[in-house]
């Protein structure tokens, strides 16, 4: 539920507000944070793109180190838009939200490791043919 209705109404209302108060710009700088996305929709459209290790390294650069440093940034502005105090609040739940399923995602590839090793007969991982066959939400 939270990662499919409440997530995505939240974000259509927020970016509502961000066109109407004229604050787009973090916009078009959080629009970085939809590379991951894209890669996992590539992966499940056609699944000779799909690339586990990709996606997860996109996710954790976008999703949570360029969240992290906007939102520090963000902190750290000192400026008395009123403007602010929204986005502040907004960025620091979407960063809560983003290394939720980060930990989630990492949780479930070790899972998925374990479990290849177990079934490949004890196999390390690097030799193992069996592929990742999930990205952690939602269906693979």
């Amino acid at each position: 539920m939270l990662t499919s209705v409440v997530h995505h109404i939240s974000y259509a209302i927020l970016c509502t507000w961000m066109l109407r108060v004229k604050a787009s710009l973090l916009f078009s700088i959080c629009l970085l944070e939809e590379l991951p996305t894209f890669i996992m929709a590539c992966g499940r459209l056609n699944k000779d793109l799909r690339n586990d290790v990709f996606f997860g390294c996109t996710y954790f650069a976008f999703r949570v180190v360029l969240h992290t440093v906007l939102a520090v940034g963000l902190v750290m502005w000192k400026s008395s838009d009123e403007r602010l105090g929204v986005v502040k609040f907004n960025v620091a739940l979407t960063w809560c939200l983003h290394t939720h399923w980060f930990y989630s995602w990492m949780s479930q590839q070790q899972r998925l490791a374990g479990a290849q090793h177990q079934h490949s007969g004890g196999i390390p991982h690097s030799q193992s043919t069996s592929p990742i066959t999930s990205y952690g939400w939602g269906n693979p």
